[in-house]
């Protein structure tokens, strides 16, 4: 609030004032204040320096508006106490003494008149303008003559579309002839900054001394932009929030600065008057704490108070926000106060986060102290008579864009300090990553030698077992072999599972696209897990329904293994009742598969962990139900490699359902039947469905169906009986025998029967699959047709393997396919020997002391060895495989192997043979 006085009081008070601050500044501390309110009390080094800079400022000035003096006409101002309607008139001196008041301008602004007489001896040259703010929203000049003749009228203001002749200013030029005038004022706006008070300015000290303000106003805009759109630019690039902030408070004050000082008006004829204070309110004072917050590191955990009062404060930036769109001539008061928390919250902060022991804290100490002492002067700047035409929002500027410069290099050093910090956390990365690489590295070795020593053994025990299973055995004795070949092929599942988890980590797993038959699939998991569980207690079903394809195209052995993983998993937690594996299409486009059981269940917030590596629900699981925690982890990633997800659900204490679909598979049909002479017998309709689906999927329809419990005295005549119950009968198998015919058992249990019988044909649950399909075919010949036991019984293999073990079971089977071969322990002794017999194809162990298959390979191919060498190793990684080929072998077997996969192998490479 401003009280409006003459010139001489004016220049009289002004007097008295610089009087005043030049006593308290010999003092060393000086106190700025207004009508007795101290505002600040700051060292006097610090001030002497802003004074300086500001005087000169302001020297520029001087000579040419005190030289001007002499030339300018004497002139009284008054502030009129009239209604807003009235109209511009001359007044005589008993009117202007009723008019007259001490009127004080509004903050919230209205209609205001003002009356200046002014008498001059010479011809008038001078400019019309007013001094200490340009904030107006709409004037109106009339000027009067000494007979009451309206002579001059003037319009203009940042609302106006009138342009303004002088730029950036609202100064009028007046040429009059010499006489006694009166210039009546109308002021029209929503809010003030200052009380602009018209005035008279000698023309050509005004146009010098309006070159300063216009400066500083091009200057500050010119910096606001570039900072600006720099800010904006690095806060997006780096993702960095202090930045955005910092951006959105520099484009706040940039719009403000253009529409208070006549930027907008003046060259884009932008109008809109609230440009001045609601960009401070809705966007620099708010973003400007946040910034703060950023910049000093206040969060909940570092200074609480200051964390929760910065909250309190946007909060009520909000709000202030809400009410200047309810009362918009409100709006620049609340700027106001809000610059005044924002600059008493950023010292209350910079302070804090000093004693702290934050190191930004002091440069923003800095800024902060270089922004105070030029807007503290503002608050002065309209009454010192030095001034006239450097208006209040200049001095603001000139301090916003002081600020924003030092903010900006406080900004800078902290980045400075972030990038060597990060720097030095790059080094220690970059030695931590040499040492996890040199890890990764033993790792793999480890991986590879463990999957050596694992994988040498199994193929000892599997390929005997093979060999073995080729001749004709006791029905018991085939059973133990099989019990054998099954846990030898679980164990493999848990070594796949093994390197495997260091492949997905590494995402070096890749999978196949290719044709392959469901069912045996299916056969190969059912006897997995036939003899794995107590029938007693738990039972095990495949269910797939009848519109599922045999032939799918996709990675067999990875689905295999992720559904091994998950009946695993159910065998483990199931003590009793049932586990199912069923098989549904979905949608026509889509298989899915489900393996559920009635074990114990999991808690719904520990569902999803337990698809993380080395977990499990609960941890006295692993104590008592053992498990490395690998099979679902492992499961769930290879879901994920297929395109799809691995989801779960499940009820603690009544069991688990885990599923996951195969897209891409439909569409989907339920095959063509043929009526076979085939009969069926079933105890129950879920054994008979399940039965019954499968012949349906193999084209096969019975030609008659019975129920155990609706027999009937004579049976008619078929080939085949098939009878799938829950134990065995032997009356029934005594009646259907007495026909003729054969007769095929499927049993959950194997009470009731000799299960070891050679004369008995049963089968447990669940059943092989392959064998359903082909139970009506005629017999084929188990050995190979005669062309293909001619061409294998014409090659030459060379086998090396430093493993007696492995060497004798490898022989074994190449004699098996009537192979001439020779085998060898040392790599020395099969190169000298290679050297004077040439084999058709040589079958190379890799890891072999003293020299290894690679090394053995590369003198081959040195001696001029041409023919295919196979690698035979039990090293499964992608790496070792690359090794391999890369060293000259053209094909590898990963141990271990089987009979037919032998046989394929050289099958494959005989090519060499027959073009010989």
């Amino acid at each position: 609030m401003l009280n409006v006085t003459s010139d001489k009081s004016y220049k009289a008070t002004k007097e008295s004032g610089v009087s005043a601050n030049v006593a308290q500044l010999r003092s060393g501390w000086l106190t700025w204040g207004n009508k007795g309110n101290i505002i600040i009390v700051a060292p006097c080094s610090v001030i002497r320096f802003w004074l300086v800079l500001w005087f000169l400022l302001s020297a520029a000035m001087l000579p040419s508006t005190l030289r001007a003096d002499v030339q300018t006409p004497d002139t009284r101002s008054y502030w009129l106490s009239v209604p807003a309607d009235w109209q511009a008139q001359p007044l005589d001196a008993q009117t202007l003494r009723s008019y007259q008041t001490d009127l004080t301008i509004r903050w919230d602004g209205g209609v205001d008149w003002h009356l200046m007489t002014l008498q001059s001896d010479q011809p008038i040259h001078t400019v019309l303008d007013f001094r200490n703010s340009s904030v107006i929203g709409r004037y109106r000049h009339w000027i009067f003559n000494d007979n009451d003749e309206l002579v001059a009228e003037y319009e203009g203001g940042i609302q106006s579309e009138t342009r303004n002749p002088i730029f950036l200013r609202h100064g009028q030029v007046m040429e009059l002839p010499a006489g006694r005038y009166q210039v009546v004022t109308r002021l029209d706006s929503p809010f003030y900054i200052g009380e602009p008070e018209p005035h008279l300015f000698p023309f050509n000290g005004y146009m010098q001394s309006i070159k300063i303000g216009n400066a500083i106003t091009m200057a500050g805009m010119g910096i606001f932009f570039s900072m600006g759109i720099y800010y904006v630019v690095l806060g997006f690039s780096r993702r960095r929030m202090g930045d955005v902030f910092y951006a959105i408070f520099i484009w706040g004050n940039f719009v403000y600065n253009g529409a208070a000082l006549l930027v907008f008006s003046d060259l884009f004829q932008i109008q809109n008057f609230y440009l001045i204070s609601i960009p401070i309110v809705a966007a620099s004072n708010p973003a400007y704490i946040a910034f703060v917050m950023v910049l000093l590191n206040i969060n909940r955990y570092t200074s609480r108070i200051l964390y929760h009062i910065g909250q309190g404060i946007i909060a009520l930036f909000v709000v202030f926000w809400i009410i200047a769109l309810l009362q918009p001539n409100w709006s620049l008061e609340l700027a106001r106060y809000g610059v005044g928390l924002f600059a008493l919250y950023g010292i209350s902060a910079g302070v804090t986060r000093l004693i702290q022991g934050n190191r930004t804290s002091r440069y923003y100490l800095v800024a902060n102290i270089a922004f105070f002492i030029p807007g503290l002067m503002s608050i002065a700047v309209s009454t010192w008579p030095y001034a006239e035409t450097l208006f209040v929002e200049h001095v603001g500027l000139f301090a916003v864009a002081i600020e924003v410069i030092l903010l900006s290099l406080v900004i800078s050093h902290q980045v400075g300090m972030v990038y060597r910090e990060k720097e030095a956390g790059l080094f220690a990365t970059q030695e931590a990553l040499l040492a996890a690489n040199q890890a990764l590295e033993t790792k793999e070795r480890f991986l590879a030698n463990v999957s050596h020593e694992l994988r040498t053994p199994l193929n000892a025990i599997q390929g005997s077992v093979e060999l073995i299973d080729q001749y004709s055995l006791p029905t018991r004795v085939q059973r133990h072999i099989q019990a054998i070949h099954t846990s030898s092929n679980f164990l493999l599942y848990l070594i796949n599972d093994i390197l495997d988890l260091a492949k997905l980590n590494a995402n070096q797993l890749g999978l196949v696209h290719e044709e392959f038959d469901l069912d045996v699939a299916l056969d190969e998991l059912g006897g997995l897990y036939s003899n794995s569980f107590n029938r007693d207690r738990v039972r095990l079903s495949i269910d797939v329904d009848t519109q599922v394809p045999r032939n799918l195209i996709g990675d067999e052995n990875r689905i295999k293994q992720v559904l091994a993983n998950l009946l695993s998993n159910a065998f483990k937690f199931t003590e009793q009742g049932e586990i199912r594996l069923s098989i549904r299409p979905v949608d026509n486009q889509h298989l899915e598969f489900h393996v559920s059981d009635t074990g114990i269940g999991i808690d719904a917030d520990k569902l999803q962990s337990v698809f993380s590596a080395f977990t499990q629900a609960d941890a006295s699981i692993a104590r008592r139900y053992g498990g490395t925690g690998l099979g679902l982890h492992i499961a769930s990633k290879l879901v994920n490699l297929m395109g799809s997800d691995l989801g779960a659900n499940s009820v603690p204490g009544q069991g688990s359902d885990f599923y996951f679909r195969l897209p891409d598979v439909g569409p989907f049909s339920t095959p063509q039947t043929q009526t076979k002479p085939l009969g069926l017998i079933y105890q129950s309709d879920e054994l008979a469905q399940l039965i019954q689906q499968d012949l349906t999927r193999f084209g096969i329809a019975p030609s008659v169906q019975l129920n155990m419990t609706q027999l009937p005295d004579t049976f008619p005549d078929n080939q085949l009986w098939l009878i799938i119950a829950e134990d065995f009968d032997p009356l029934l198998h005594e009646r259907l025998s007495d026909t003729g015919a054969a007769v095929k058992w499927y049993l959950r249990n194997a009470s009731g029967s000799d299960h070891n019988n050679d004369s008995l044909d049963i089968e447990l649950l669940p059943y092989a699959r392959m064998g359903l399909a082909h139970l009506l075919e005629a017999p084929t010949a188990i050995e190979p047709p005669e062309q293909i036991n001619r061409l294998l019984s014409q090659m030459q293999i060379v086998a090396v393997d430093d493993n007696v073990v492995n060497l004798k079971v490898l022989m074994g089977m190449l004699r098996r396919l009537n192979v001439d071969c020779a085998g060898f322990e040392r790599p020395e002794e099969a190169i000298r020997y290679i050297g004077s017999n040439v084999p058709d194809v040589v079958l190379m162990d890799v890891q072999m002391p003293i020299i290894d298959g690679l090394e053995a390979t590369r003198h081959l191919r040195q001696q001029g060895f041409r023919n295919p060498v196979i690698a035979f190793t039990a090293n499964a990684s992608d790496h070792d495989l690359d090794n391999c080929r890369s060293a000259g072998m053209n094909d590898v077997l990963v141990k271990p192997i089987k009979l037919e996969e032998l046989k394929r192998m050289l099958l494959k490479w005989s090519d060499s043979l027959s073009k010989r």
